[in-house]
């Protein structure tokens, strides 16, 4: 909730799923300490936009192409994700609405232009004690 008692979806949902229209930068930014933590989000939010999610790992490895990192729901949310130094060198290739990250990543994808901090609606630490500490003071600058 932000602090006047609204839920944090609903200030999002008037700019999600409009991705191929108008957004060119992520409207929501979740740092995320670690890389399974980062993980375990991008599933949830997966299924949230009406992703389906197989059941065992084996099941998840053996697809050639996975599209949890970078997917379009049928609600036309897309997510990004740049958790893993493969990640960070191809960035967020899609306009992407919700981007997750680590602080370790943070950086680039502000330097890339990836995230443009401005057009940030919503920034959410995960376990902020750690994701904080983790991040540099100049972008957190840029991010508040």
């Amino acid at each position: 909730r932000d602090g006047v008692g609204q839920p944090i979806g609903a200030q999002l949902s008037s700019s999600l799923g409009k991705s191929g229209t108008d957004v060119k930068s992520p409207v929501c930014l979740i740092v995320v300490p670690t890389r399974e933590l980062g993980v375990q989000i991008s599933l949830l939010l997966f299924q949230l936009v009406g992703g389906t999610v197989k059941k065992s790992a084996t099941e998840r490895l053996t697809r050639k192409k996975n599209p949890l990192y970078n997917y379009k729901g049928p609600k036309g949310v897309k997510i990004g994700c740049v958790l893993d130094e493969k990640m960070s060198e191809e960035g967020l290739k899609l306009q992407t609405d919700i981007a997750i990250t680590t602080p370790k990543y943070l950086t680039k994808l502000i330097h890339d232009k990836d995230i443009d901090p401005s057009k940030l609606r919503v920034v959410i630490y995960d376990e902020a004690d750690l994701g904080l500490e983790q991040t540099s003071p100049d972008d957190l600058r840029l991010l508040f």
